[in-house]
């Protein structure tokens, strides 16, 4: 079983270079399962054509309190 990883990150897209492909992808390539939760258009849950978890949240809609218990519904689901 891959152990996982999960960057949060409420300043950079999904497919920042540095989060995505310098960090995520990489960690991908070694085998790990990786969750990259971040500001997004949307609240939304996707597999990248790598095969990284992404899950975007709407920074305007989603702030302070809000977006820690989004932050916790992502992490409870991922355990199971």
């Amino acid at each position: 079983m891959p152990k996982k990883i999960c960057f949060v990150s409420d300043k950079h897209r999904w497919n920042d270079d540095r989060i995505y492909w310098k960090l995520a992808f990489t960690l991908k390539k070694e085998g790990y399962d990786v969750t990259h939760i971040c500001k997004g258009n949307d609240n939304s849950t996707f597999i990248s054509d790598e095969g990284i978890r992404i899950t975007t949240f709407n920074k305007n809609l989603i702030t302070g309190l809000n977006f820690k218990r989004k932050l916790l519904k992502v992490l409870r689901f991922k355990r199971s």
